[in-house]
């Protein structure tokens, strides 16, 4: 009840209680190498990286591979064995447990703005913090605390925001942008980052993951028969029936709303369908609930809204999608570095991915569905945003793409673009599909002209 509960006054090293406050110091300090050690071996480890990606957005850490649920439940088992066991520990030098005391808003905020004060995301941050803050908090508390109750709260409380607005990123941070700047401050020219050269025993490295095709085949990779999905009243897609072969590049075209976006979803199995089936390579997948075992299976993605995971770089957002096919961060980051080689972003490889440009985001987005090794790659309006040179750049990246085996389905709004690439295309409206073919007779329909083309569309030569 109120009264709490007090802790038996029974001495030993098995009740962690002591007479001295030695052994406690020494119990903390063993803890906090036995935490910072695992919470090093996970960060550097492809758990950690996992977890970042899940932080920054699940849609795309579940199209890079990555079981959701599974590692939200296994960081809740880590993070709560650790919090119990320092739980136990703060009991039994305290010898009286009671909520506001053990639970108390404060303390979990204080906990939380260490890290933040420090650096979240990082192992020296919350050593950092804690450091700095805890010294700085009792001092307050001793000087204050007495004669101007409340005011040391409100010093330390300032001390924060000024922090939190200056530092967003904690100290932690600001140490790196320092040190990095020391060569230029020094006159010293920074050293240019070294591109990946494939020595003949990383033969794993091998791009042809797939048997390489110079154009489409007989065998048909993905078949969709009556496929149908309906929102409340609205039919996004309506008894579509389309086929991809092997080593193909088929064109999806159609207004906005005609259910193309509504398609990948149904593919990647973001949505359900409420009729039909999709088969890819003789197996119906319509039956597979989950993104990532789509993407396990041979299926990437990329997104309309481009999704990199902003607050790490570009060589871990690439090795986020490696991990699909690698087992160990050597092999990931090799084969990271390879993809990001041949999309020419292995000189940006330590940027940030929000200090990209929006052609880099998405060609970053394009190498970690790669990374996956995908048999056929879903591309949601990459070229949208992009100048007319981005734009061929990206077209003939994708025609290389091709040539190593992979099979594309592609969304484009840009006409040039996706008529010059596409081998068929096919057009939807309305959640239907009203036409298919080779592109100039895509072009040269008057239905399509009709409903998206519009009468002044020229085929490009």
């Amino acid at each position: 009840g109120p009264d709490g509960i007090t802790v038996p006054l029974n001495f030993g090293f098995w009740n962690f209680v002591f007479k001295d406050k030695m052994p406690y110091a020494y119990i903390a300090l063993i803890l906090a190498i036995v935490t910072i050690f695992v919470s090093r071996a996970i960060y550097h480890g492809k758990f950690g990286r996992y977890l970042v990606a899940l932080r920054e957005d699940e849609d795309a850490a579940e199209a890079s591979g990555i079981n959701v649920a599974r590692y939200k439940l296994w960081a809740m088992v880590v993070s709560g064995f650790f919090t119990g066991i320092c739980g136990v520990f703060s009991a039994q030098y305290a010898l009286y447990i009671e909520p506001d005391n053990e639970f108390s808003l404060g303390f979990s905020v204080l906990i939380a703005l260490i890290a933040i004060f420090g650096g979240a995301g990082s192992i020296a941050g919350p050593i950092i913090g804690a450091v700095v803050l805890i010294p700085i908090q009792e001092v307050l508390r001793a000087w204050l605390g007495g004669s101007y109750h409340g005011l040391h709260s409100f010093i330390f409380g300032t001390l924060l925001v000024v922090i939190v607005i200056f530092l967003p990123h904690g100290i932690v941070e600001w140490v790196r942008k320092l040190v990095k700047s020391f060569p230029r401050f020094l006159g010293r020219p920074q050293p240019e980052v070294r591109t990946l050269l494939v020595s003949e025993k990383n033969r794993f490295l091998e791009w042809n993951w797939v048997t390489p095709t110079p154009g489409p085949t007989d065998s048909i990779l993905l078949r969709s028969e009556g496929l149908t999905k309906r929102f409340g009243g609205l039919v996004a897609v309506k008894n579509v029936n389309f086929e991809i072969k092997k080593g193909e590049i088929l064109g999806l075209i159609g207004p906005n709303g005609a259910g193309k976006s509504s398609i990948f979803n149904l593919i990647s199995a973001v949505y359900g369908a409420d009729e039909g089936r999709i088969d890819f390579k003789n197996e119906n997948i319509i039956k597979v609930k989950k993104p990532h075992e789509i993407a396990l299976r041979g299926i990437g993605r990329t997104f309309q809204v481009v999704k990199p995971f902003s607050n790490i770089t570009v060589l871990e957002n690439v090795m986020t999608g490696a991990f699909a096919r690698m087992p160990t961060v050597e092999e990931a980051r090799y084969n990271a570095l390879e993809v990001l080689e041949f999309l020419s972003l292995a000189d940006k490889k330590d940027f940030l991915a929000r200090s990209l440009t929006i052609a880099d985001r998405k060609r970053l987005e394009l190498a970690r569905a790669l990374a996956t090794r995908p048999e056929l790659l879903l591309l949601d309006e990459v070229m949208a945003g992009l100048t007319p040179k981005e734009i061929e750049d990206i077209v003939a990246v994708l025609k290389e793409i091709r040539q190593k085996g992979v099979t594309l389905l592609v969304i484009e709004h840009v006409m040039s673009a996706i008529m010059s690439l596409s081998d068929r295309i096919m057009i939807l409206h309305h959640g239907e599909k009203i036409a298919e073919g080779p592109p100039r007779e895509i072009a040269s329909n008057p239905v399509v002209i009709k409903a998206y083309l519009g009468e002044e569309y020229v085929i490009p030569t």
